[in-house]
This record gives C-alpha cells, structure tokens and sequence, in this order.
C-alpha cells in the first residue's frame, strides 16, 4: 500500500441545540490517502489487489482512531459505532470503492471493540 497522506481529528461535542451534552460526544476522524494501483486500467476482473488494500488500510486506521480515542480518555470498548467510506479519482471506478470497503474492511475494525466479536 503506498500512502500518500494521513489525517487524523477529533470532535468533542459539549451542547447541541443548546442542551449539555454530559458526556460529550467524541468523533474521530481517520482517514488515508493511497494510490489505486488500479487506476486508469479500466475494467479488471481481479480486484484483489485493492481487496488487500482494504484489510491493510483499515487496520492502519483503526488503529489510528484508537490512539486518538485514547488520548481523550476513551476506552476502545466503550465506542458505539464507526463508519466507512472511500472516493476514487477520475481514474478509478466505483467497483473500486467496493473492493476495498466491503470483503474486509469491517472485520479488522470489528476486532478492536469487544462487544463486536
């Protein structure tokens, strides 16, 4: 997986609409940017390349959000929920997104929390 950049950011929410929210909310944002070793080939048959990518770029993530959750105090076990998303390029096709999200994406992250497994 060649990484082009990395970000990292955390949202901490005290108030909503007005009311206390006790305790804040923490939102932490974990995010890559990598080549598509697939880009610009049209249509491939065999994704695998980018399914490998998904497995390795989400544990690199996961990760990263733990670290940044732990450095607000929060356990990995109390969180309750993530999300998940990509974009390709001009070069790239949607299929590509897929490839990468879905056939191993969640089961890394899944593995951090406890009351997942």
């Amino acid at each position: 997986m060649k990484v082009r950049s990395l970000v990292t950011t955390t949202q901490e929410t005290c108030s909503e609409a007005g009311a206390a929210v006790n305790p804040p909310t923490i939102i932490v944002i974990a995010a890559a940017v990598v080549q598509n070793p697939l880009a610009g080939k049209g249509k491939v048959d065999d994704l695998s390349e980018l399914v490998e990518l998904g497995r390795e770029s989400t544990e690199l993530l996961a990760q990263r959000a733990l670290r940044a959750l732990a450095a607000m105090g929060v356990e990995h076990a109390a969180v309750r929920g993530y999300g998940k998303g990509a974009i390709v390029g001009v070069d790239g096709d949607r299929e590509h997104t897929a490839a990468v999200l879905h056939p191993r994406f969640g089961a890394p992250v899944r593995v951090h929390r406890s009351p997942c497994r």
